[in-house]
C-alpha cells in the first residue's frame, strides 16, 4: 500500500509528464505552422511570427488547417487579427 507521500509524489510526476507532453506538442505544431508559412509566403515580420507563437494550442491547430486556404499574406494577417491575442 502506498503512503500519502508516495501517492502525492507519483501524481506530481504524472502532472509533470503531461505538462511536458503538451509543451512538446505545442512546439511541434508551432514549427509545422511556421515552416508551412515560410514555404508559402517567405520570411514573415517578427510581429506576425510572435502572434503565431502566442496562439493557444487549439487555435494553433485551427490555424494550420486554415492556412491551407490562405492565398496571400493579407489572408494570413486578417486571420491573425481576428483570432490571435495581442502581444501586449
Amino acid at each position: 500500500m502506498q503512503s500519502f507521500a508516495e501517492t502525492w509524489l507519483e501524481e506530481g510526476r504524472e502532472a509533470g509528464r503531461e505538462e511536458g507532453r503538451e509543451e512538446g506538442r505545442r512546439q511541434a505544431l508551432e514549427a509545422i505552422a511556421l515552416r508551412l508559412i515560410y514555404r508559402r509566403f517567405g520570411i514573415l515580420e517578427t510581429e506576425t511570427t510572435d502572434r503565431i507563437r502566442l496562439l493557444p494550442i487549439e487555435k494553433l491547430e485551427q490555424f494550420i488547417e486554415e492556412l491551407l486556404n490562405f492565398t496571400s499574406r493579407d489572408d494570413l494577417t486578417a486571420w491573425l487579427l481576428e483570432h490571435a491575442p495581442d502581444e501586449t
